[in-house]
């Protein structure tokens, strides 16, 4: 004989789970999207200033120094810079006038040299290291400086 009670309570915990999958998968765990939207990749420009431009998605940036927790985000927006030991992990990428640790969604880089050249944006935590996701949010374009 059935039992229609195991049935029914194991019926409402199925539902709970499935419920609850939906509602976290959906609302609760979503991905730091970041994308480049100028220079275009591939663009040629007119120099000596280029000014980046991001999107965000999911993210909320809190300028370097004003972090309290390692989850304050902000981006690294660098010019000509070989990022991979950084994203790596086996070095710090530090700042200078071609790494620059912003909470904006625009920087312009002053006296750029004519010729071909890379940026790459890094959501990065508080204390200066990436945010590792499946793909790493690290989006990187290349284009032209022309005077």
């Amino acid at each position: 004989m059935i039992n229609f009670t195991k049935v029914n309570k194991l019926l409402c915990v199925t539902y709970l789970l499935v419920f609850l999958f939906v509602l976290f998968v959906t609302q609760g765990w979503a991905e730091p999207g970041l994308k480049i939207t100028s220079p275009a990749s591939g663009a040629t420009i007119k120099g000596p200033d280029v000014t980046v431009t991001i999107e965000l998605s999911d993210v909320t940036l809190v300028p370097p120094p004003k972090a309290t927790k390692k989850e304050d985000l902000h981006v690294i927006y660098a010019l000509d810079v070989d990022t991979k030991p950084f994203l790596d992990g086996t070095t710090k990428l530090g700042s200078g006038p071609n790494r620059l640790h912003r909470a904006s969604t625009s920087v312009t880089f002053k006296d750029v040299a004519p010729g071909s050249h890379t940026v790459q944006v890094i959501l990065v935590y508080s204390d200066h290291t990436p945010v590792r996701t499946k793909p790493l949010v690290a989006p990187s374009v290349n284009f032209v400086v022309d005077r």
